[in-house]
C-alpha cells in the first residue's frame, strides 16, 4: 500500500538553503528507482519574502514537486486575534497561524498522510516508510511524531515531547520518557515533525493556537504544539512517538550552525 503525502513546512529564509542542501544530500537517491512514490513539499511563505525564497525552491524542485502557500503577513498577523491575547509574544500567534494554513491546504488537497516538518528539521532517509508502516499496521496509530532534540531556556537539550504536568518540553532522562520500544504513547509532541493520518486532516475541530495561562502564578503561554496535541487528546486521539525517525535540528549561532542529531 502506498500513501499520497504531503510535507507541510512553514518556511523561514533564515533555514531555507541550510535545509534543501541537506534534503537533496539525504533523499536524493531515496525515490531515484520510481519503486517509491515521492512526497510533495507544501511550504507556507510570507508573501513579503517570496522573492527571497525563490531561488532556495528552486533547488528543492529539482527532485521534488513544491508548491507554496503564500500568507498575506501584514494584513492577517495584524488582525490574528491570537497575538492579540495577554500574555501572548507574537512569535506563537504567527507561527499557528503559518500551521493552520497549511493544515487548510492539505485538507483541500485530501492526502492520506500529511507531515509537519519544521524549517530547521531535517529528518532521516526512511521517515516515509516508518510512518507508512505506523499507520497502515496499527490501526489506532492516527498521529505520529518524530525525535527532535532541542533547547530550552538554559540552552540544556532537551526533547521535544512528553507529558502535561508542565506546560513546556520535558527535559528528563531520555530513557524515562521513551521505552525502547519502536512506539511510545506520549502526552505531547511538537510538530517539528508530526505525521497525521487522513481521519486527523480532516477533522475541522482540529487547529492550531497559541494558549495564554499561568504556571505557578506566573504568565506564559502554551505553544502551538502543546495545545495541539492538547486538543487532539480532549478529541480521544493517542499521540505516539516512533523511535526511529530520529531527526537532525538546526541551530545558527553568530559563529555558524550545527545539527543536533538525535
Amino acid at each position: 500500500m502506498t500513501f499520497d503525502t504531503l510535507i507541510l513546512t512553514p518556511l523561514s529564509k533564515d533555514f531555507a538553503k541550510y535545509k534543501f542542501a541537506e534534503i537533496l544530500k539525504k533523499w536524493k537517491n531515496n525515490f531515484d528507482d520510481g519503486t517509491k512514490p515521492k512526497p510533495q513539499f507544501v511550504f507556507a511563505i510570507a508573501d513579503t519574502a517570496e522573492a527571497e525564497l525563490k531561488e532556495h525552491l528552486k533547488i528543492l524542485s529539482s527532485k521534488f514537486e513544491v508548491s507554496t502557500v503564500p500568507v498575506p503577513y501584514d494584513a492577517l498577523v495584524k488582525n490574528y486575534p491570537m497575538i492579540q491575547a495577554e500574555w501572548l509574544t507574537n512569535t506563537f500567534g504567527e507561527i499557528a497561524l503559518f500551521r493552520n494554513m497549511l493544515l487548510d491546504e492539505a485538507r483541500r488537497r485530501h492526502p492520506d498522510m500529511a507531515i509537519f516538518l519544521d524549517a530547521d528539521v531535517v529528518p532521516p532517509v526512511y521517515m516515509l516508510d516508518f510512518f507508512h508502516e505506523d499507520f497502515t499496521t496499527i490501526p489506532h496509530v492516527n498521529v505520529c511524531g518524530g525525535i527532535v532534540k532541542t533547547f530550552n531556556n538554559n540552552w540544556d537539550v532537551v526533547y521535544g515531547f512528553g507529558d502535561f504536568k508542565q506546560p513546556w518540553f520535558s527535559g528528563l532522562d531520555w530513557a524515562q520518557k521513551v521505552p525502547s520500544m519502536r512506539l511510545a504513547k506520549v502526552g505531547f509532541a511538537n510538530t517539528a515533525c508530526l505525521a497525521l493520518k487522513w481521519r486527523i486532516i480532516d477533522d475541522d475541530a482540529l487547529k492550531f493556537e497559541a494558549l495564554p495561562l499561568k504556571f505557578n502564578g506566573e504568565p506564559m503561554v502554551m505553544s502551538e504544539d502543546h495545545s495541539f496535541s492538547h486538543l487532539l487528546s480532549c478529541y480521544g486521539y493517542k499521540i505516539f512517538i516512533d523511535n526511529r525517525v530520529r531527526c537532525d535540528h538546526l541551530r545558527i549561532t553568530p559563529s555558524g550552525f550545527r545539527w543536533l542529531t538525535a
